[in-house]
């Protein structure tokens, strides 16, 4: 872990022309998807304010979203087949990920979820990110 460094990374990301942002996290995407096609979603997510906005206007959020909430980046560098990184020339198009994304693997985006999907009474539950808990190594007291 090391949040400066990540820090430093999101603010050089920041300044150059080709980067963008958006709703990221299999949830969120998902999410999305299903109020473009007429559900009613709830979302357990933590984001802020600013993100929350981004989302599609019925989506209904377990925890209200605030300014306050640090938002769980996730830097993507996409290239091209042939493209090429000092000696090196890519075979294929790819993708290459980095995050700090400790909120997910300690299941926060949870809290709250139990006395607020009792009262959406849900048709469909669907979980996603399980992929976050790969390889994380859980401090005995904190779960």
């Amino acid at each position: 872990d090391n949040k400066d460094l990540f820090d430093n990374l999101k603010n050089i990301a920041n300044t150059m022309n080709t980067t963008r942002w958006t709703i990221g996290g299999n949830a969120p995407i998902i999410a999305q998807r299903l109020a473009q096609e007429g559900w009613d979603v709830l979302l357990a997510a933590k984001m802020n304010k600013e993100t929350a906005d981004m989302l599609h206007s019925s989506i209904k959020l377990v925890s209200e979203s605030t300014n306050e909430v640090e938002e769980d980046v996730h830097l993507i560098l996409e290239y091209d087949l042939g493209a090429r990184w000092g000696p090196y020339t890519s075979p294929r198009a790819n993708r290459f990920i980095v995050h700090n994304d400790h909120s997910n693997m300690l299941l926060e985006s949870l809290e709250g979820f139990e006395d607020v999907v009792s009262q959406f009474n849900p048709d469909l539950l669907i979980v996603g990110g399980l992929q976050m808990l790969d390889n994380f190594v859980f401090d005995d007291e904190i779960r």
